[in-house]
Formats: C-alpha cells, structure tokens, sequence
C-alpha cells in the first residue's frame, strides 16, 4: 500500500528542531523531503555534541529528526545555488522553512517570489514569534516560548523557581502545528488548484498548548500558580512514592474512578462519605486525600500498585526512565522502536512514526542522509543537468 503524502514533493529549508520535525511527520507520512544544507557544515543539529558512549562522528542528535529525508547542499548565496533551488521549489508541492523573519525574501526564495512563479505552491515558515506584530525580529527559541507563553509558569513545585519541561516541547510541538497545515493545504489545493502560505509562530503554538490552563485565567481572572504534579480541578492525581521507592501516577478522573481507587487502596469508607465523595469536596480537602492515598501507596511496590489499579480501572501509570520505556513489552508491541542500518553510524535505533493505520501498521524508515548525498540525484536527476555543470557547481562552492 501507498503512505497518505506518497507522490507529494516537499522542499525542505528547516534546521534544529522544530521544521526537521515538521518535515519528519510529512516524511514519515510517505512524501518526498528534500532537505537543503550548507555545504560543509550542513544543519547544525550534525555538530551537536555526541551522546555518551558514541564516536564523533555519530550524528545521534541529526538522527533523531531526519530520517526519510534526503539531503542536498546548496550555497543559497551562490546565484547558481540560489536558481536551483528556485527550480527544485518550482517542481515541489510544498516549502518549509525556519529562517529568521526577512531572511527568504532577502535571498528572492520567499512565497510572494516562488508563489508567482508557481501558483500551487504551499509555502510554510516557522519561526518564533511570527511574520508580523511587535516582535518579530525577536530570536525566538525553545526555552524563550515556555517562559514568554506562561508555560514554564506553571512547571514546578510551589515553593521553588520555575522550570523548562526537559524537552523541546515548543519546537515539537510547532513542528506538529505546521505539518498539519501544510497537509491541511495540500488536501486544500485539492479543490483550488492554489497554495498558499502559513504562518507558524512557536509563541502561538506554545499558547494553543496552554488552552486549558488558560480558560482558568480567561473565564475567571485567576492566575494559575504552579502545583507541581497535580491538577488544579482534579483531585487525587500525583506522583505517589511505593514500598520500593519507586513512584507510580494515578489520577481519579471522576467520582466514579475515586470509588474503585478507594476500593483498590482499602479505603472503601472514603467512597461515599460526603466529605470525599464528589471532586469538588476533595479539591477543597486536596493535603488530606492525598496524605491518606500516599500512605497506602507507600505499603506496595510500583509493580503491585500498577497491577492492582489497572485491573481495578484507575488511570495509573509507572514513573519510568527512558530505559523502562524501551523495554516496556506494550510500547514494543506497538512497534515504537526502529531500528535501521546507517552508512556511517552502523545499526542505529530511533521512536518509530506514532501513526497506525488501518493497512499501514509499520512504516518503512529510510536512515537519515549523509550531509549531500542526494545532491546529484537532484541536481542531475529530478533537474536534468549535466555531470559537469554539477561538477563546475562544486568547484565554485554553489552546491
């Protein structure tokens, strides 16, 4: 079976995070990604330190957000350089990029230059703050989106300082929003016949991230204060320390999960007394219903309690590192772990696309490219130029 973007182009300007990982999802989804590097340096994520335990020249970091890919390298300052990427962009169906505000245009690879030149095109930039308002020329970067977005605001314990989540869930997350509309005007052009641009601003994406927490404030003027791992309309949900010091999350999301926890934990006689019974009641009592849950947590191991509550219908989850995550039988029966050959790297192991269809149940991963390597069946394939002017073309520094 074909993959949903099989036979869609896209022309790929993303670097670092969040527009590899845009063009990461539309890759996985079946479409052609060709990615645009500098020559000899290539994205920046190629350099980033190495993991512990790996060679120099191990690209882990590249890895993780640009598989299906390939890659070609252009001097966009080059004039020859710059026209084939003109042509490559008049042959694709879509663009992505993540340059700072101004930064196409200024080169004449823009949406109002390439969009003239080919109507169909769909155009996509992700950037921090946006093509417009006060604050566009900003550099906007992961941490700065949690902090500016109020997200970072509520991360963290009550009495301590503010914390990043430990990932880049600004740039993911920008990276999801923009894959999603560039697909959504691709289906789109369907029916029009015509592109058009999008516009992603990674402090828009991180406040569509906050909706919830935001409706507090909107609806009622109160600003959220951090609260650690728990909920501020729910009551219980948190992290609970078990007999082997393990933690295990558990959350009663409504009146009904509070009565089978408190079945599960022995504490039948909190079910219905009207002190416990509704969640209303319990977010008023919060220090008490979570006293009196920790300390039947604490009798089990994190094991006992994830068999029992889960077998008892309470939403529960083990606390696990990365190492029990990929070890865990579930997440390997849902094929969450790929592992594919690299030319350089050997046997290399990535999370595999999340997606399962109906008659796609595992998808095929190509490794990520080497910097260039795709440049010729570019160049002279997909362009039809000759090997000498590809050659020419290296000489000067244009590719």
């Amino acid at each position: 079976m074909s993959l949903p973007l099989s036979g869609v182009r896209v022309l790929d300007f993303t670097r670092n995070v969040a527009g590899p990982y845009a063009t990461l999802m539309l890759g996985d989804l079946g479409a052609e990604i060709i990615k645009v590097e500098e020559p000899d340096r290539g994205d920046g994520t190629r350099t980033v330190v190495t993991y512990e335990g790996r060679r120099p020249e191990d690209e882990d970091y590249f890895y993780s957000l640009n598989r299906n890919k390939k890659s070609i390298t252009l001097d966009l300052k080059h004039p020859e350089g710059r026209a084939i990427a003109e042509a490559v962009a008049a042959r694709s169906d879509a663009l992505l990029e993540n340059f700072a505000p101004g930064a196409m245009a200024r080169l004449g690879l823009d949406y109002v230059t390439l969009g003239a030149l080919h109507p169909g095109l769909v155009y996509c930039s992700i950037s921090g703050f946006g093509q417009t308002g006060p604050y566009r020329e900003r550099r906007g970067l992961d941490g700065g989106m949690q902090a500016m977005s109020g997200y970072m605001s509520l991360i963290g314990e009550p009495d301590r300082p503010p914390l990043a989540a430990g990932l880049p869930i600004a740039d993911t997350c920008a990276g999801i929003c923009a894959a999603l509309a560039v697909a959504a005007a691709l289906f789109d052009r369907l029916a029009t016949g015509r592109g058009r641009y999008v516009d992603v601003a990674m402090l828009d994406v991180m406040m569509a991230v906050m909706i919830t927490r935001a409706a507090e404030y909107l609806s009622s003027g109160v600003v959220s204060a951090r609260i650690g791992n728990e909920n501020p309309l729910r009551v219980p949900i948190n992290n609970y320390r078990c007999a082997d010091g393990r933690y295990i999350n558990l959350i009663a999301m409504d009146d009904a999960m509070w009565r089978r926890l408190c079945r599960a934990l022995g504490l039948e006689a909190l079910a219905d007394d009207p002190r416990y019974a509704q969640n209303r009641e319990r977010v008023k009592r919060r220090a008490e219903v979570n006293a009196r849950v920790a300390e039947r947590i604490a009798a089990r191991t994190q094991a006992e309690w994830d068999r029992i509550l889960g077998e008892a219908g309470v939403a529960c989850g083990p606390v696990n590192d990365l190492a029990e995550v990929f070890a865990d039988p579930h997440v390997l029966a849902r094929g969450m772990l790929s592992e594919v050959e690299h030319p350089v790297s050997g046997r290399i192991r990535l999370v595999a696309p999340p997606y399962k269809f109906s008659d796609q149940l595992r998808w095929p991963i190509a490794p990520p490219p080497l910097l260039g390597q795709h440049t010729e069946e570019v160049v002279c394939g997909l362009l039809g130029h000759p090997r000498e002017r590809l050659e020419r073309l290296r000489t000067e520094g244009a590719v």
